[in-house]
This record gives C-alpha cells, structure tokens and sequence, in this order.
C-alpha cells in the first residue's frame, strides 16, 4: 500500500488584522472556515523557514494548511514557495484566493496550467514557482460595474458586506468542503 498524498492548502491574502474581512482576502477567510470543519483543534503555528506563514496539519487526513499571516498579496509567493518546497515532491498544492470573475457564493476549482487571470498573488506565486502546476481554488467576490484599475482595487480592498459575508458562510463555504473532500487522499 502507497503512503498517501499531502494535500496542502494554501491562502492567499493581505495581513491581518487590517484586512481581515476585505475581498481580497476571501481566500484567507475560506481556509479558516475550512480549517473549523477539517481539524478544528488544530493550533496554528509559524512556519520555520517562512515567517509570514501560519500552518495546521491535520495527519489523520494528510491535510495541511498555510495561511500568510504577514505579507502582501503580491508577494504570496515569496512567503508560500520556500515552505512549499519543504514539502514532498507529490504534494497535491490548492491555492485559495478571491475571484473577480465568480459571482459571490460560487467557487470554482481549476486545473494546473490554467490562467491566473491577472490576479497579482497567483502571479506572484507562478513566478517563484517557476510554474503553475498547481490548483487554483476562486472564492467568487463579484466584480465592480467599471474596469478602472482604482476602481477595482477599491472594491478587492473593502471590506464585505453583512449579506456577502452571510453568503459566503453558507454558499460558498458548502461548495468548497465540497471540492476539498473530491481531493483528499483516500
């Protein structure tokens, strides 16, 4: 019998407490709820070789998480990558991250190799990588009526209203236990 899988998710963010409950960090917001129904009594702790990551391994499902406590979204990368490569080389790596493209409620689960559609921490995370061989997991957010970049920017950095964060909660976060379950190693 084969020793199986690491499953390793991965948030993407801008530090907290500052912006806690903003757009941009729906994938953090994500992780946190799926941390409270995959290993709940996990304690995170600070990575050793990455100082702006916070982890939990649940080993009963082969499952760790990696939160990025203290760097920027554009610089993901930089935080995530060196502790990924720590990490075995058949681990299966999910990134969660806010999702423009997705109405709010809905996720979407993407292959390796697709587009980072122009989201700055995935770019950032293909670049240290070397390449995008990894899933990406979107949090849909919604996107603002214009396409002016300080226009979206504005919209990714407020924080979620009472009814997104409600519906985040409970459509959202349904779909990714969904998606994260199909994943786990069996």
């Amino acid at each position: 019998m084969s020793a199986q899988k690491l499953l390793c998710l991965s948030a993407l963010g801008n530090p907290e407490p500052l912006y806690r409950s903003t757009r941009h960090n729906a994938g953090v917001i994500m992780l946190r709820m799926l941390k409270n129904e995959f290993c709940p009594d996990a304690v995170l702790k600070t990575s050793n070789v990455s100082p702006h990551i916070q982890y939990c391994h649940e080993p009963r499902l082969n499952l760790l998480m990696l939160f990025n406590k203290s760097q920027f979204m554009n610089l993901s990368g930089h935080a995530m990558i060196p502790v990924w490569r720590k990490l075995p080389h058949d681990a299966l790596h999910v990134v969660l991250h806010d999702e423009l493209n997705i109405p709010i409620g809905n996720v979407q689960l993407r292959k390796p190799g697709t587009s980072f559609r122009g989201h700055n921490g995935l770019r950032d995370m293909i670049k240290m990588k070397g390449d995008d061989k990894f899933h990406k997991l979107g949090i849909g957010i919604d996107r603002p009526n214009s396409r002016d970049p300080r226009i979206v920017a504005d919209y990714v950095l407020a924080n979620f209203t009472k009814g997104e964060m409600e519906t985040l909660q409970y459509d959202s976060f349904q779909k990714a236990v969904e998606h994260v379950r199909k994943l786990l190693p069996h």
